[in-house]
């Protein structure tokens, strides 16, 4: 082998070893931006998933890797009830297309087209492995998990914001009931509503005050157990299916606007808590007390 040959091997080994630890270093250092759901991995209690606008997250208390190739902007995020099936809509990056609905059956490696493509850009979605509801412009609900949808006459909600349409009012949150795909809750820009029959007819839950409810998470082992974070008011708790509510604990900054809760279904008391933004909050006594997890 001439020297040439040598030369040029040994640049191209180089430029390899480079990349492979650039790729590494990438991988422990990334940044969360602007979040926009969350979820406790099924497997580890201590790492969460974090949807953001560069990609999916898998995140530990000190770092952040990329999960999967797919780097669209994921406004919509979320894990079927049963932890097996992962959600997503937002938009294709750099070209802003809506995404519609997807799906991944490999905790976010990969993802297929479910439904919607290019139409909608989900920013709230809850599901069971086969029911899910949605919202954009008007409520979305689906029976076979995602691939069709109904569109329930959603009478009773508050009136969308007439100053200032968006796609995105007046639902801010929603979450299914985990033993009845007919229940379903939903925080609006005017309190919290809970639906009765599949999401026809809404009535508005007195227990609480109508400021605006960002954030809704049911145990799915015991349907009895909510939590919802109020605007300005914080987080509060039920333990009797959104009959009464109490504050659930300090630790979290009142400046702070919490914006999605998940719990690991291996030990429903530990629960984060995070922002639209990059604090991520977490409590290991059912919501009693709350610290800074990471920012």
């Amino acid at each position: 082998m001439n020297n040439f040959k040598i030369i040029a091997i040994t640049l191209l080994v180089t430029i390899s070893l480079f990349i492979n630890l650039q790729d590494v270093s990438a991988k422990e250092n990334i940044p969360i931006t602007h979040i926009h759901g969350i979820a406790v991995n099924p497997n580890n209690p201590d790492t969460l998933y974090v949807a953001t606008h560069i990609g999916l997250l898998l995140c530990n208390a000190k770092e952040c890797e990329l999960v999967g190739n797919d780097r669209s902007d994921y406004m919509g995020f979320a894990i079927s009830t049963d932890g097996k099936t992962f959600f997503t809509s937002g938009h294709e990056q750099p070209t802003g297309r809506n995404r519609g609905l997807r799906r991944s059956v490999d905790m976010g490696k990969s993802w297929e087209i479910l439904s919607l493509d290019g139409e909608v850009d989900f920013h709230t979605f809850t599901a069971n492995p086969s029911v899910a509801y949605s919202w954009y412009w008007k409520l979305y609900k689906s029976t076979d998990s995602g691939k069709s949808w109904v569109f329930p006459d959603a009478k009773g909600l508050p009136p969308k914001d007439e100053n200032k349409p968006s796609p995105y009012s007046p639902i801010i949150s929603l979450a299914i009931d985990p033993a009845d795909t007919n229940i379903l809750w939903a925080g609006t820009n005017k309190g919290l509503y809970k639906s009765s029959d599949g999401g026809a007819n809404w009535k508005m839950v007195n227990a609480v005050s109508d400021a605006p409810v960002l954030a809704i998470y049911i145990n799915p082992d015991s349907k009895k157990e909510m939590y919802i974070y109020i605007f300005k008011e914080g987080i509060l708790k039920s333990t009797d299916e959104g009959k009464s509510w109490k504050k659930a604990g300090k630790g979290i900054n009142e400046n702070d606007v919490i914006g999605y809760i998940a719990a690991s279904p291996k030990d429903r008391k530990i629960i984060y808590a995070a922002t639209y933004k990059t604090t991520l909050y977490r409590s290991d006594g059912g919501g009693k007390s709350w610290v800074v997890w990471r920012r």
